[in-house]
């Protein structure tokens, strides 16, 4: 296995550009892309792919936190700054007890179950972003309907 990550040094290199350049621009954590590319150009186990992004995952999380930080991407109608990093820290609480149990759970289902289980759990996140919610339109001041045919752009052009 270590000849193949010896010789393969540069897929492992644009695994990270791929799960970084995504990851910063669409929030995601690294391992929506890197995993499965790990598993299937590399031919990881899925255990050991999710290890290797979690543990990539740490800096890349990181730089991106500072970045939205610095940046204005942070600002929430109605909260200000500190609301914003009391409910990013809530999270990060919330976050590290569900690692806890999630990384109970992977320890005890074999490779394959925990395969499918991941890219099931990517198509229903895909499914359910792309169906509108009643919520979104009231919250954007629209009927449901609208948020079907939304931009993608907030009220000052940016996209989301």
């Amino acid at each position: 296995m270590l000849e193949v990550i010896v010789g393969q040094w540069w897929v492992l290199l644009l695994v990270g550009i791929a799960a970084g350049t995504l990851g910063g621009l669409l929030g995601v954590g690294g391992g929506v892309i890197m995993v499965p590319m790990m598993v299937l150009i590399l031919a990881l186990p899925q255990k050991a792919a999710q290890g290797v992004s979690l543990t990539a995952m740490v800096p890349l999380a990181l730089v991106a936190a500072v970045r939205y930080w610095q940046g204005s991407h942070m600002e929430v109608e109605g909260l200000t700054r500190q609301s914003v990093w009391l409910l990013s820290i809530l999270v990060a609480i919330g976050a590290v007890l569900g690692t806890l149990v999630g990384t109970y759970f992977a320890g005890r289902i074999n490779n394959d179950a925990l395969r499918v289980i991941f890219a099931s759990f990517i198509i229903l996140v895909g499914i359910w972003m792309l169906i509108p919610k009643p919520w979104e339109a009231k919250a954007k001041g629209a009927s449901p309907a609208a948020v079907t045919t939304t931009t993608g752009e907030d009220d000052h052009g940016r996209g989301r």
